[in-house]
C-alpha cells in the first residue's frame, strides 16, 4: 500500500498555512515543517514498500510537491 499524499498535504497544509506569514514576518526558516513532513513519511515516500518506502509513484510526488 502506497503512502497517501493528498491526505498528508491535505492536513498538514492548514498548519504549515497558519504560521507561513508569522514565520516570514521574522524571517525564520520553516524547520517545523520540516519535522512534520518527516514525521509523516514524506520523505521516504519514493522508495517501494518491500524496501521500507512508502510506495509512491513518481507522479504522486510531483504532484505533492
Amino acid at each position: 500500500m502506497s503512502i497517501d499524499l493528498n491526505s498528508i498535504a491535505a492536513e498538514l497544509l492548514p498548519e504549515f498555512e497558519a504560521k507561513s506569514a508569522e514565520l516570514d514576518a521574522k524571517d525564520e526558516f520553516v524547520s517545523e515543517n520540516y519535522a512534520s513532513l518527516r514525521a509523516k513519511g514524506v520523505f521516504a515516500a519514493m522508495p517501494p514498500d518491500k524496501y521500507g518506502g512508502g510506495g509512491a509513484r513518481h507522479s504522486e510526488m510531483c504532484d505533492f510537491v
